[in-house]
């Protein structure tokens, strides 16, 4: 097994505005193509920057008058797969505020317990009574609602953000306490809900055998206030994310201004920060 260490949550944000807004208007306008060759050298930068690091650069072919373009860190930075499948992660209870977290090997749970009856509307959610006092964070948990997100949410049915994805800011900003193995932004209207309890533990399996998403994962939680995750299968998630939060730590309200950012290859990466905020002294 490889042993995680204290679970620490880390708040990376700033503020942020749409890279359109800035530049609203005709698509040959001067602003817009300024726009783009900004882009460009960018992504140059940046590829030479991931080439230093050792990275390849992808492999492009011609299909039918058409550039095809393998998607890598290269063209598709926002592209995070995670590592999961075939393995277990828990996260075993410290104190009302942290967790201890460890990977092993695939704990799966081959006993599902029948299937969760979710219609798939805009709530998506289905609330269960536990038969035992869940220890989470600062409190005691007797209720939860299952979602087909791959989430179990304490107290009200999840929010999620209109854009279909879930990253670190939508992680960082997220104000419901929430335990899921593979939160995604979206219902799955193909996933297939399992629910099983007893008089200790809560297991919940999601499996999504087609369409976009491709995987087959379980959650446990138990009276001592263990969390379990396991991957059976993931062979597509295109964005998605490992969540447990209280959803009210101590860091979410700790703002602090931004006095600088180091950009590594020059100044043509400023562009992509899409940082407006009145509180940034320099940017270099």
């Amino acid at each position: 097994m490889r042993p995680l260490g204290p679970v620490a949550a880390v708040l990376l944000l700033s503020l942020t505005v749409p890279a359109n807004a800035q530049y609203a208007g005709c698509a040959t306008s001067t602003a817009t193509i300024e726009r783009a060759e900004q882009l460009d050298e960018w992504s140059q930068l940046r590829m030479q920057q991931l080439r230093g690091k050792g990275a390849v650069a992808p492999q492009s072919t011609v299909r039918g008058n058409v550039l095809m373009l393998q998607g890598d860190a290269f063209n598709n930075p926002f592209a995070h797969p995670p590592d999961l499948e075939g393995k277990t992660v828990v996260f075993t209870r410290k104190d009302a505020e942290t967790f201890t977290g460890r990977t092993t090997s695939l704990a799966y749970d081959d006993a599902i317990g029948n299937v969760v009856d979710i219609a798939f509307d805009s709530a998506s959610s289905k609330a269960v009574h536990l038969p035992f006092s869940f220890p989470f964070f600062d409190r005691t948990v007797s209720d939860v609602t299952i979602n087909t997100r791959n989430a179990i949410v304490v107290d009200a049915p999840l929010d999620t953000p209109a854009a279909q994805q879930w990253g670190k800011l939508e992680l960082a900003t997220q104000r419901q306490p929430v335990i899921a193995p593979l939160m995604i932004a979206t219902e799955n209207s193909a996933v297939k809900v399992y629910m099983r309890t007893t008089a200790d533990m809560l297991l919940v399996t999601w499996s999504s055998p087609r369409g976009t998403w491709l995987y087959n994962v379980q959650a446990k939680i138990t009276a001592d206030g263990t969390i379990s995750f396991s991957y059976r299968s993931l062979a597509q998630a295109p964005a998605a994310a490992v969540l447990v939060t209280s959803g009210n730590e101590s860091w979410r309200n700790a703002a602090s201004p931004i006095t600088s950012v180091e950009l590594p290859v020059g100044a043509p990466l400023m562009p992509m920060l899409d940082v407006t905020c009145s509180w940034c002294s320099s940017i270099r």
